[in-house]
């Protein structure tokens, strides 16, 4: 097993984010729905090794995300 060092690997972005849903009643026991969201953050500047290999990005971590739902109620 390999040497362990404690190390303080926390760091903190600010960001803030948009969220837009919708669902719709198939019947009055089942929906669908959707959900967007994109966030926006400030820039971050990351450098590590992860099994080995030197991982390093810098820029921001702005994205979106999609989601579906298929949903039953009871």
């Amino acid at each position: 097993f390999g040497k362990f060092e404690e190390e303080d690997d926390y760091d903190t972005t600010f960001g803030a984010h948009v969220i837009a849903g919708a669902s719709y009643d198939i019947t009055r026991d089942f929906f669908l729905g959707v959900e967007g969201r994109y966030r926006w953050t400030g820039d971050v500047k990351v450098s590590d090794t992860v099994a080995e290999v030197p991982v390093s990005y810098e820029g921001n971590l702005n994205g979106f995300t999609i989601s579906g739902v298929f949903g039953y109620r009871f």
